[in-house]
């Protein structure tokens, strides 16, 4: 039976570094190898591509990499191909990839075709973990401009239906897990 564990909090909450020690755990549990890392990070702008660098230096033999900015069923396949245990980094940058590439009236039906593709793709690999990172972002103000309240609004939308969609789910406040479905 397929899995999805979902990992949520605000930025530099921790939500990144306890799913990948989720990952890894469950991977030495079952004794699989490596974990299957799908970066959805595109390099936008020089800082992009430095943080991008940091991550892939920070990361061990423990995980193997796939990237992948806009099709998130095409990574998934990827990834499960290297190891049955895929932690995706992150659902958040993903969706600015969406709004970069994409018009305005593709945006959403886009991310939430592929969300279901991505969904369905898990359903249909049998002993498969996907453990997935998001960020929380309703929690603050609203945005000023239309465009990032249009972001926001696509990216709490992507993230219930994630988080129904999940057997387990935690959100990170301050480095602490806060448990939301188990």
């Amino acid at each position: 039976m397929a899995e999805l564990a979902f990992f949520t909090g605000g930025a530099r909450s921790g939500k990144s570094s306890f799913a990948e020690a989720y990952s890894l755990r469950l991977a030495n549990e079952r004794r699989l190898g490596p974990v299957a890392y799908f970066a959805t990070g595109q390099p936008m702008d020089a800082e992009f591509e430095r943080r991008i660098a940091h991550h892939k230096s920070s990361r061990d033999a423990r995980f193997l990499t796939v990237e992948e900015g806009l099709d998130l069923v095409a990574g998934f396949a990827r990834a499960r191909e290297l190891s049955p245990v895929v932690l995706l980094e992150c659902i958040s940058t993903w969706l600015g990839n969406v709004f970069h590439h994409k018009e305005e009236a593709e945006r959403e039906p886009y991310a939430m075709a592929q969300v279901e593709g991505l969904l369905a793709a898990l359903a249909e690999s049998p002993g498969v973990s996907l453990n997935l990172v998001t960020n929380e972002l309703g929690m603050g103000v609203v945005p000023i401009d239309a465009y990032t309240r249009h972001y926001c609004d696509v990216h709490g939308r992507v993230n219930r239906r994630l988080a129904e969609a999940a057997s387990k789910a935690w959100l990170l406040v301050s480095g602490l897990p806060v448990v939301l479905k188990e």
